[in-house]
């Protein structure tokens, strides 16, 4: 994939997303998305608030439809609550995941690390 847009630009995006939902990124959180955004696979729908992240490795479904994109929106309060329920770290992100893009666990399970990494950066939003 190709560049989309400088890496300038892509750090004032994240800032103004940042902004929007009154976040503390750190530089970490914001190095992983860049990739992402700067080539044009994370956008903002501020209308709905919601991040919508294109997949670089869709998943293929068993009626052969694919999974090209998530959209994933804020947690609940109920929701965060109920992370602290899960054994480790990775089975409550996993399982966030699956409630805030509304795609189940089994998909979110079978995304390549390199879009996870894109949802786990977007996910820092509303941390």
């Amino acid at each position: 994939m190709k560049t989309v847009i400088a890496e300038e630009q892509a750090r004032k995006e994240i800032a103004e997303w940042a902004e929007f939902f009154e976040a503390e990124l750190s530089e970490e959180s914001i190095l992983s998305l860049l990739p992402s955004v700067m080539r044009g696979r994370v956008i903002l729908d501020e209308e709905s608030e919601q991040f919508i992240i294109e997949l670089r490795s869709p998943i293929e479904l068993k009626n052969g439809e694919k999974v090209t994109s998530v959209t994933m929106r804020e947690p609940m309060a109920g929701e965060l609550q109920d992370a602290g329920k899960f054994k480790n770290d990775m089975d409550m992100a996993m399982n966030m995941y699956s409630k805030l893009t509304g795609h189940p666990l089994g998909i979110i399970q079978r995304l390549k690390q390199r879009d996870l990494i894109a949802i786990s950066g977007v996910f820092d939003f509303f941390g």
